[in-house]
């Protein structure tokens, strides 16, 4: 089925090099070697003239096709003939940022030598570290890559959500602390006021949790809603996480944009345990004992 998907897909990189170049159609029979793919790429533009940066109806260029299928000796070609490095599809996705999806990682360092744009955005503000973490195998030496070569790591998408925050979702440790460890602006917030430790606590990701209280992050911060974390540890009914934050000295009496403190969330939410813990740690509210 993978073998079929790629004949299909490189099928419509020779069509997307003719059509446009009003050439005949060729198909790539399965079975066909790398080699030989070369040399019919080699055939299509130095012998017919075709136009290397031409686009599909999606605005897909040859070399977004060739990377994503992995065919590194195409891309070299292509690129070598004039490729643009930075060419956008009509989502915005450049070929550095489909390398780093796909966990292409010898071809993005390629990519990179060339001059690619480290931090091209697409239309919804993804950047190619944003998508090496969305990756479905993460690929820590790319990500690695990526930073190393300049990426920026605090960039925000259009929703302002950031790596350190994308990171987190994906529960891996390592990535996280690949991360904080290379100057994150830890209490960067999103477009909805959340920080990474909001996002860790409403995640149910613990030891991340942890992990970035140890690296300082400011535990009083507040969302466009007001909620501080002792609020969403309230609204979840975790008392483990509201004894950790109280712990380590978290305002007991923050106020959300409607007045409640955590202990008016947990009683709204009729969590009776709870309520009675918060009381008994000094936390008030609007009404007396629950």
């Amino acid at each position: 089925m993978q073998k079929h998907k790629s004949i299909i897909l490189f099928f419509v990189f020779f069509t997307c090099l003719f059509v446009a170049n009003s050439q005949v159609n060729m198909t790539v029979e399965e079975g066909t070697n790398e080699k030989t793919k070369l040399e019919r790429v080699k055939v299509i533009v130095e012998q017919k003239g075709a136009n290397v940066n031409v686009k599909d109806q999606e605005n897909n260029t040859a070399l977004l096709y060739a990377a994503g299928l992995g065919h590194f000796d195409i891309v070299k070609y292509l690129i070598n003939s004039g490729a643009d490095l930075n060419a956008k599809n009509a989502q915005g996705l450049t070929v550095l940022s489909l390398c780093a999806y796909m966990g292409r990682r010898e071809i993005a360092q390629f990519l990179i030598e060339k001059g690619a744009d480290i931090n091209a955005k697409n239309y919804n503000g993804f950047t190619p570290l944003m998508y090496a973490v969305m990756a479905e195998k993460i690929d820590l030496d790319l990500v690695k890559l990526l930073i190393t070569n300049g990426a920026d790591i605090n960039a925000g998408n259009n929703y302002k959500t950031n790596i350190l925050m994308g990171a987190i979702t994906t529960g891996d440790i390592k990535l996280v602390t690949m991360i904080l460890d290379n100057n994150v602006q830890i209490d960067a917030a999103d477009i909805q006021g959340n920080t990474a430790l909001m996002v860790a606590l409403n995640e149910k990701k613990y030891e991340i949790l942890e992990i970035i209280l140890n690296k300082g992050a400011n535990i009083n911060l507040q969302n466009n809603k007001g909620y501080s974390l002792l609020h969403i540890a309230a609204a979840a009914d975790d008392e483990k996480t509201a004894r950790t934050l109280l712990k380590l000295g978290i305002q007991k009496n923050l106020k959300d944009l409607k007045g409640d403190t955590a202990l008016d969330v947990a009683k709204s939410k009729n969590l009776t345990k709870l309520a009675s813990f918060l009381q008994s740690e000094g936390v008030t509210g609007k009404t007396g004992s629950f």
